[in-house]
């Protein structure tokens, strides 16, 4: 695999904080420091070029050991290496890693929506929400996006369970991309679960690298 560059990583994360409305973070000697707030995810540690600078690793997570529900995320060609690494320090990784992912958005392929869906989009720049409603106004599925530069963003691209298998996934992507050249992406960059990896493989997208998270747990 190509792995990511800190440059990309860097516009990943500007990405993903601006479609969630996150502070920008500090930058600790290749560690990104994010401030989520959320249950279960207080504080996210991104290491940038970790296969390069592995003592970036041991940094990170000994500055999580000190933070309320911290996460430390690394992207690296060496997920079993970094996961042992985790581990030294007391911090323990999902037995399947998050994926890196990249495309550059005209070559995306494209998946039509169903007639009895509805799509519900709000382009605010730089950040695109948006819904796929049935008929009825129910809500089926939602994603949203974020331009930084060149680059688009993908997050939180979700289909209630009920309307899955029905190629919502791609639909949306469609629409999202759609939406983004019009704000003047030309590329793309997302970090994808096992699951999401599949739809966004058959998309047209690239992997790039696994992603190993490490966290505390209970």
């Amino acid at each position: 695999m190509p792995g990511i560059g800190e440059a990309e990583l860097r516009l990943w994360q500007a990405g993903w904080g601006r479609a969630r409305g996150f502070a920008p973070p500090d930058d600790h000697g290749g560690v990104l420091v994010v401030q989520v707030a959320a249950a279960g995810r207080g504080v996210e540690y991104l290491v940038l070029d970790a296969d390069e600078h592995p003592r970036r690793i041991d940094a990170a997570a000994q500055a999580a050991l000190g933070a309320r529900d911290p996460w430390v995320t690394v992207p690296t060609r060496d997920p079993a290496r970094v996961g042992d690494r985790l581990l030294e320090h007391g911090l323990r990784s999902p037995t399947k890693p998050e994926w890196m992912m990249s495309i550059g958005l005209e070559s995306q392929r494209r998946t039509p929506l169903r007639d009895h869906y509805v799509v519900e989009l709000d382009v605010a720049s730089p950040v695109v929400h948006l819904r796929l409603r049935t008929s009825a106004g129910r809500l089926a599925a939602s994603a949203q996006l974020a331009v930084v530069e060149d680059c688009a963003v993908p997050d939180k691209v979700e289909t209630v369970a009920e309307h899955r298998r029905r190629g919502l996934g791609g639909a949306m992507m469609t629409a999202l991309v759609d939406a983004a050249v019009e704000l003047g992406a030309e590329r793309g960059l997302l970090m994808a679960s096992t699951q999401g990896r599949a739809l966004y493989t058959s998309l047209g997208w690239t992997t790039l690298c696994p992603v190993v998270v490490g966290r505390l747990w209970d």
